[in-house]
Formats: C-alpha cells, structure tokens, sequence
C-alpha cells in the first residue's frame, strides 16, 4: 500500500524526536566493509567532498562501517564500469550515465539515493564566473577574450554555458576570442597574468579575484538551465548487492553516515573548512573564498538523499527521454531503474532534515508513471 508524503513525514518525524535506538542508527557492535567507486582519480573536488570527508573524519567509523575507496580517472562512466565489473559495492555517478547503461541491457543496476544536484532550475543558484572589473553584464562579454578547457565545442561545459549566455545578449562565438587555456588551474593563472578575461571558475578559486589583480567574481543568471532534476552525483548499485543481507546494511550504513556528513557541512562552515583543508591548500585561501565556497557549495548538497520520486520523474519523461536519450524510450521505465528503500530506511533511523534548502523526500511514483 502507498503511503502518502504527509504519513511518512510524519512517521520520520517519531523516529527524529527520540523514536530510534542506538543499535537501528547503525551503532551495533558488527562490522561492516563496503567498495565504493568515486568519479575522480585523485583527491575530491570540494563540491563532491562528502563520502572522503566522511571517511576521513570518522562519519563511517561510527556507524561500524569500512569503505574502500576506488578513484576512477573515466568518470561516471568508469564508476558504472566498476560496479558492473563486480569491482565496487556502489557507483558514485550521474544519474544519466546509470540509466544509460540500464537502457544499453544492464538491467542489474539501482539508483538508490544522492548527495548533490547542482541544476539551478532546483538551487536557484546563479553561474559564477572569474572575470576582468570591467566585465558586469553580458554585453560587456564582447570583444574579450574568453578561457575555455579544450575549446569551443558541445565537450566542454564551459563553452556550452557561455555560447548560452553571449546569445542571451544577442552576440554570437563570433563577437569574443576564444582562447584554449587548460585545466582549472590554468586558466586562472591566464586570467591573473591576463592572457585572458573571463572563465569558469570553482568558488575555492575566489581568492585569485581581488580588485588589485583588476578581477573580481561576477554572477549571471542562467540561461537554457531549467532542466529540473539531473542529479550530479548519485549512488548506485545492482539489484542483487540489495539482495543480500550483509551488503545492504553496509549500503545503508554509508548512506547514513553520508548524509550526516552532508547536513554538518552544510550547517557548519567550521566543519565545512576542516574538510576543506584536507583536500586543498588552505594557505592561500582567503575568509571571503572560504564564506564563498561555503555559502555556493552547501545549497547544492542533499541533506535528505536526493530521493523526489516526482521531480525525477517529470525530468525522466520531459527531458532525459526527449532530449538527452531518446533511444532510451522503451526500454527503460524510472521505476526500473530507481529503488527509494536505502534512503527510507536512513531517514527512519536519522530523522528528516527539515532546514534543507531544497530536497523534499517523496519516495513514491506518481501514478501511471
């Protein structure tokens, strides 16, 4: 029987006051291992910080929990070929890359829950670029020399925001100079030495902006972005790892430990800088980067397991299956794919965090979905 979104609210609400024993908040005596795959081959970006941070700072070890990392230099592809392969226990990936791999046959696989989603259609959040003091609006953008990753092409995500924003203004690729300027790093060494004027930038990078560089943080409102829920960075497993008894519980351990992670980060900039710290050089950042990086980066972040079976569906049928894989249509169902179980149980054994900025839990389909 279904329940309805109230009835589970409130049922999470019981075990939040006082409902929930130490032993179903994961604190039993019995040890658990789980391997997960993560999207990156070195240390986390901060905007994906959580599952290392909570490792790192003991989230997992207090829920009995031992998790192996296996960094993957491929990305979501590489994690979804790690969990197939039998290689990891769970995928860290964006969500269309699991779905694909479900419409291309591996009908094993499970969405289960995430931890960040950074679409501004759900964050409200503005694009943030490093750019030259003159640069204030759009228009300015004309005549000036823009940094990209590998160029401007459909591959790299910053041309694919830019292109949208120059049109946004009535100019074309024609009215700025493209310049190829390299990783992260790179461009925003072209940018103080100024070879060029204006790329992306991750908000960690905001001390390099200072009026006395002649640069600063500029925000636009995003254009061509409503495309609802995407999922930036989920979770995934197989059907049979939810199956077995002993895996689950690890799973759902490291969903509730992650969680945890999430909500102390986004409500504490102390933690949020001390996990920070482990993965960057904190000596060159700034208060102003720091409240920076923290004020874009806790918005983006999950609390509640990224788990809105209808926005996901309205975005699976509006968008994944009319624009981003239309050959998908048939094959695959939302409901095929996405098992909402491991994030109901953490959150009948953590409780609902009801001051997250956007991540309403709705754990059943729509019907006729």
């Amino acid at each position: 029987m279904k329940r309805t979104l109230g009835a589970l609210l409130a049922a999470l609400a019981v075990a939040a006051c006082g409902g929930v024993t130490s032993a179903s908040n994961g604190a039993s005596s019995k040890a658990y291992s789980l391997t997960v795959a993560l999207p990156w081959p070195n240390k986390p970006p901060v905007c994906c910080m959580m599952e290392p941070a909570a490792k790192d700072l003991g989230y997992y070890k207090r829920q009995n929990l031992d998790v192996t990392f296996v960094n993957v230099s491929t990305a979501s592809a590489g994690t979804i070929q790690t969990l197939v392969a039998g290689r990891a226990d769970v995928a860290g990936a964006a969500v269309a890359a699991g779905i694909g791999a479900y419409a291309a046959g591996t009908t094993d696989i499970r969405y289960i829950g995430g931890e960040l989603n950074s679409n501004p259609s759900l964050t409200h959040q503005k694009w943030y670029f490093g750019a030259k003091t003159s640069i204030n609006t759009v228009a300015d953008l004309k005549g000036k020399r823009i940094g990209l990753v590998t160029g401007p092409n459909p591959t790299d995500p910053g041309y694919v925001q830019i292109h949208a924003l120059l049109a946004s203004a009535g100019l074309t690729d024609k009215d700025v100079a493209w310049v190829v300027a390299g990783t992260q790093d790179a461009r925003a060494q072209a940018l103080v030495a100024g070879r060029i004027d204006f790329t992306t930038i991750p908000m960690e990078m905001s001390y390099i902006l200072t009026p006395a560089n002649g640069l600063h943080l500029v925000a636009f409102d995003p254009v061509g972005a409503n495309m609802g829920w995407g999922g930036c960075e989920c979770w995934f497993t197989t059907a049979a790892a939810l199956k077995d008894p002993e895996r689950r519980e690890a799973i759902t351990r490291f969903v509730v430990a992650t969680m945890q992670m999430i909500r102390d980060l986004v409500k504490s900039q102390a933690t949020f800088k001390k996990a920070m710290g482990l993965y960057l050089d904190m000596s060159q950042e700034t208060s102003q980067s720091i409240e920076n990086t923290w004020s874009y980066e806790r918005v983006q972040y999950q609390a509640n397991g990224c788990m809105n079976l209808t926005e996901m569906t309205a975005w699976f049928d509006n968008v994944y299956l009319k624009s981003i894989n239309p050959s998908a249509n048939g094959k695959v169902r939302l409901r095929q794919v996405v098992d909402p179980s491991i994030v109901k149980t953490a959150l009948s054994r953590i409780g609902l965090d009801r001051t997250a900025y956007w991540d309403p839990p709705q754990l059943t389909f729509p019907a006729g979905s």
